[in-house]
């Protein structure tokens, strides 16, 4: 940048004062010489890198960071785990000389963030810490509504049938629990639905509403007496055979299906739809049956016209009662897929000290409201910048998201010092090459650069001697 200031006609010499502490530069054909300074030594540093924090069922949550030590020697630290500020273990560590160690904890309850400290202290304080939202994953909380009846009703002399209404509740029940940040209401009997408490999703299981809630909905099972209308796009009058070892064709581009490998399910049977409805995508079927030929699988569409919202809707024609599906691991992957893209938050969940911060489009929301650290709070409305660059405060920075109908969403973005490159600030290897004296066009020119440095000499006596004449010429006169 500077070189684009001076006028190439002219020497000029570039002073360079530097730690040495970032990988070289790029210098060749850099045209002008540059003379380089170096201050302060060699020093060990510690820093708290890579912190995750994946939450567990039942208020758990495992907290895994790696605890790198920047110096030449073994570094004796104590690290402790805080909640909310509070500490909830602590435990001294012996971190190895140039090497990163990894650490795992595992803490309980609902903290709203979760820090990792290192004590003592060292010449880089700021990255001796590092701390993430506990509750930037978003709980998902899961209506499941069957028309099956409870598993407490099922008699205890009949014999066990793996695909019964009841063992595939269990199953739909025992996924779901066990998907991190997830709160499953129900089983739910029919009469108990109503479609305006809000969840983010709903599951229907042998059983269809005369309404769907807003959001996303996933219906599993079809009742065997569905009362619709021959107009409705639901109206089905027979289930279809699905042979053995027929050809299943799979939507690539759907997030829902991304990941899941349906190799090895058998599908038996299917309920015949006299079409697919307007706005719907088939993103599973059988090819070529016999007789039939492509039978949908799995549907999935968008409903505008509820009265409670827009419905996301996943259809199964699939019958779930015959065939393997509820026992094949695709089953537990699809839901998981499905309940993690509603999961899926606007912003990152952490990123490094002087880095931007990328806000959603005024598009989706018209109200977003931001409480930094060691800042006052900032609100937006209807336009705002596209990224968030004041981000110099390692904390944890929260933001209010109103989207257009109204609903409020909250997420939490954690800024932290520690990174592999800035937290080593030692000089680095290339400055054992490099001469004080002034080098041209690369870092390691060494002796030869001497001969590039002008002297000024000749040309301030020069001067002199011009001035000399000029007042003599004036004063003769």
């Amino acid at each position: 940048m500077g070189a684009a200031y001076i006028d190439p006609g002219l020497p000029a010499e570039f002073h360079v004062l530097t730690d040495g502490a970032f990988p070289p530069l790029a210098l060749d054909g850099f045209p002008h010489a540059i003379q380089w300074h170096f201050f302060g030594k060699a020093t060990g540093n510690q820093a708290v890198l890579d912190m995750r924090v994946t939450p567990l069922e039942q208020e758990r949550f495992q907290v895994f960071a790696r605890l790198a030590n920047f110096g030449a020697q073994a570094a004796s630290r104590i690290v402790s785990v805080l909640a909310d500020g509070k500490p909830v273990e602590s435990n001294s560590v012996l971190i190895p000389a140039d090497s990163a160690l990894p650490q795992v904890w595992e803490i309980t309850g609902q903290p709203a963030e979760i820090s990792i400290s290192l004590l003592g202290g060292d010449n880089l304080r700021e990255d001796d810490s590092a701390l993430l939202g506990a509750t930037h994953g978003t709980l998902v909380q899961v209506q499941f509504v069957s028309g099956s009846g409870s598993p407490a009703q099922v008699s205890a002399e009949e014999a066990p049938d793996p695909n019964s209404a009841s063992n595939l509740d269990e199953a739909v029940r025992q996924v779901i629990e066990n998907l991190p940040n997830t709160q499953l209401n129900g089983p739910l009997q029919p009469e108990e639905y109503n479609p305006v408490i809000p969840f983010d999703l709903t599951i229907f299981y042998d059983f269809l509403p005369e309404r769907f809630p807003a959001g996303h909905v996933l219906v599993l099972e079809l009742p065997e007496q569905l009362q619709a209308a021959p107009s409705s796009p639901w109206a089905t009058q027979e289930q279809l055979d699905i042979p053995p070892g027929a050809s299943i064709q799979q939507s690539l581009t759907d997030p829902f299906m991304q990941g899941v490998d349906f190799n090895g399910v058998r599908w038996v049977k299917a309920w015949k739809q006299a079409g697919i409805p307007a706005g719907f995508e088939t993103l599973l079927q059988a090819l070529n049956v016999p007789e039939v030929g492509d039978v949908p699988l799995i549907l999935r569409g968008n409903l505008d016209e509820q009265p409670s919202g827009s419905t996301d809707l996943v259809l199964f024609l699939a019958n779930l009662k015959t065939g393997n599906l509820t026992k094949h691991p695709a089953f537990p992957i699809f839901l998981a897929n499905l309940v993690q893209k509603i999961r899926q938050t606007q912003l990152p969940e952490s990123t490094y000290t002087g880095e931007a911060i990328p806000l959603p489009s005024p598009a989706e929301y018209h109200t977003i409201r931001l409480s930094a650290p060691q800042a006052t709070p900032v609100s937006f409305n209807t336009t705002w910048p596209a990224v968030w660059d004041q981000t110099l405060a390692p904390g944890l920075y929260s933001f209010e998201l109103e989207r257009l109908d109204g609903k409020l969403r909250k997420e939490t973005v954690a800024v932290n010092a520690g990174s592999a490159r800035e937290s080593d600030i030692r000089p680095q290897s290339w400055t054992g090459g490099v001469s004080t004296l002034s080098t041209v066009g690369k870092t390691g020119a060494g002796p030869q650069a001497e001969a590039q440095q002008v002297d000024l000499l000749p040309w301030l006596l020069g001067l002199a001697i011009l001035l000399l004449f000029v007042e003599a010429s004036l004063a003769w006169r």
